[in-house]
């Protein structure tokens, strides 16, 4: 069996097939009948009999045999089971003793009021709009953040930053999704949508790192080990997102990688979850050292802690719990709406001061309990 594609099919789900040209080398005799492509619910995939051709599984929906076809074929088959459906090519005729070269285009669609094609997954819909409207949000959020006339630090304008990469990832995501919707093909949005994809989620845990550090907020500079920190998240989260376009770009029937790349990604996006919070764990206990002899350092412990339980319980839904509870169209929703409350949140708690409340508020910690090395910064 190859895998094709997954698709989520409505009841009026179709498959069609173009195609041009088959060639049959087999050095015993070739059983048409056991070639073709067939479609597999997700939920009777654990049910598979190996020793059955999948073609003749009875759970299984037989798209079309090649014994259906001649020279060139073009034909749609309705589909009989909605839901997700995996689409794979199956040859039954003995494994290393035939093999079938064909050359065409398989089409998985919805059909929208029983006329327009809707290329999108059933469970995907939705998403397009949802996108946008989520970007016209941080484009408002943008412009609020950029007519604040208080006194701006380094890691404001890296909060700024952040909302720029949320508004652009979006509308790439929102156009990806739309040409897929109408044509099939996303017309290279979806390379956009990656590299600003990576962006954003590099950006964002660089901000939340550096904020649970204190830099421009208590203290004008990095500890050596929380330099260490931040390359170690910004690197891996590189590398997660590098391997999640590798499964992207690489897709298809012969990615034999795909499984690897998607368990490397998962496990280095959920390693950096965690090392994100040594740095606010590490200023936590310095903030509580020096609580008894400075009230703003009071202040901010409470600023700090309050921030803490904000990321921890962005990654706990967004990275175990949401997963698989919800609708895909739902799930991609739940994990914007959790990124733009955190966003909301972190923005409020360390939003610029005017000032005469940041010479107040802004105390560095005694520079004897840091090591000597320091990065610049804008802090004034």
């Amino acid at each position: 069996m190859i895998f094709f594609s997954d698709f989520e099919f409505s009841h009026a789900g179709y498959v069609s097939f173009d195609i041009s040209s088959l060639t049959v080398n087999s050095s015993t005799s070739f059983d048409p009948t056991h070639s073709g492509f067939v479609l597999q619910r997700r939920e009777v995939q654990d049910q598979q009999n190996t020793s059955i051709c999948p073609l003749d599984f009875k759970l299984n929906s037989a798209v079309f045999t090649f014994q259906d076809l001649s020279h060139a074929f073009n034909k749609s088959y309705p589909v009989t089971h909605p839901g997700m459906n995996s689409l794979f090519f199956v040859n039954c005729n003995g494994e290393g003793e035939s093999f079938v070269t064909t050359e065409g285009r398989a089409e998985l669609y919805n059909m929208d009021d029983g006329t327009t094609r809707n290329y999108l997954s059933a469970g995907l819909t939705h998403l397009p709009f949802l996108y946008f409207f989520s970007s016209f949000i941080y484009l408002r959020f943008l412009g609020f953040w950029i007519k604040n006339k208080r006194c701006f630090h380094g890691i404001h304008l890296l909060m700024g930053g952040l909302l720029l990469m949320n508004y652009v990832q979006l509308i790439c995501a929102a156009a990806d999704l739309y040409f897929v919707k109408v044509t099939g093909t996303p017309h290279g949005f979806d390379g956009l949508f990656y590299i600003f994809q990576l962006i954003r989620t590099v950006l964002l845990f660089t901000v939340i790192t550096l904020i649970g550090t204190g830099w421009c907020l208590w203290k004008p500079y990095l500890e050596e080990c929380e330099i260490v920190i931040l390359m170690f998240v910004i690197i891996v989260q590189v590398w997660a997102n590098v391997d999640s376009i590798l499964i992207w770009k690489f897709d298809g029937p012969y990615n034999i990688y795909r499984e690897r790349w998607t368990y490397s990604s998962t496990s280095l996006d959920i390693i950096c979850c965690f090392v994100i919070f040594v740095p606010i764990v590490l200023s936590v206990i310095s903030l509580k050292k020096n609580r008894e002899a400075d009230a703003n350092a009071a202040m901010n412990l409470v600023r700090l802690c309050l921030f803490g339980i904000v990321v921890f319980l962005y990654v706990l839904f967004t990275r175990f719990l949401v997963r698989g509870l919800f609708p895909a169209w739902m799930n991609y929703g739940v994990q914007e709406i959790s990124i733009l409350v955190v966003c909301v949140v972190m923005f409020f708690i360390f939003r610029p001061l005017d000032h005469e409340d940041d010479d107040k508020k802004a105390v560095q910690i005694s520079p004897s309990s840091y090591f000597s090395v320091r990065v610049s910064s804008s802090f004034s």
